[in-house]
């Protein structure tokens, strides 16, 4: 091996521990971030689910930043600048639903879908997905709401 590929190939390591050291966020103590719904808002009656057009997942380049953002409340209320930075051209919030960054937990990325559902007591977020169970990992959402959310109820369920 010459001096040009063993200094090609340390640039490469360096390089994967860099992204290693930047994701770890992501996945690093994502257990906290899951909070399975409680027993009150499992038995309201007011439950409803929040449209697909109605919430969208924190593009990935802004993910880290959500995440920062989020460490010590699980809802923050967003300004229509701030959908434009986290979310994706042309998502907005219809008046008078307010939009939410919101903690967000999946397993399986790429595999599954969000499904959110709103009641007096709180928001859940949960993903489906498909595959064996991995690390919990954690991710943000910009959710249209009518209220900031009591609570914020995270979990992941699906199958292989």
């Amino acid at each position: 091996m010459n001096l040009t590929e063993f200094a090609k190939l340390e640039l490469v390591g360096a390089l994967a521990a860099i992204a290693v050291l930047c994701s770890t966020n992501a996945i690093a103590d994502a257990d906290d971030w899951q909070n399975p719904e409680s027993l009150d808002f499992s038995a309201s009656p007011n439950t409803q689910k929040v449209a697909p057009s109605e919430f969208v997942e924190v593009v990935a380049s802004k993910v880290e930043v959500a995440i920062s953002r989020l460490k010590s409340s699980a809802a923050i209320a967003q300004s229509a600048d701030a959908i434009a930075y986290f979310g994706r051209s042309g998502f907005g919030c219809v008046a008078p639903k307010t939009p939410y960054l919101v903690r967000a937990v999946y397993r399986n990325g790429g595999t599954g879908m969000f499904e959110l559902t709103y009641n007096e007591f709180g928001l859940l977020v949960g993903h489906g997905e498909l595959g064996s169970p991995s690390a919990l990992k954690r991710t943000a959402l910009i959710v249209c709401l009518d209220n900031q959310p009591l609570q914020v109820f995270t979990n992941t369920y699906g199958g292989i």
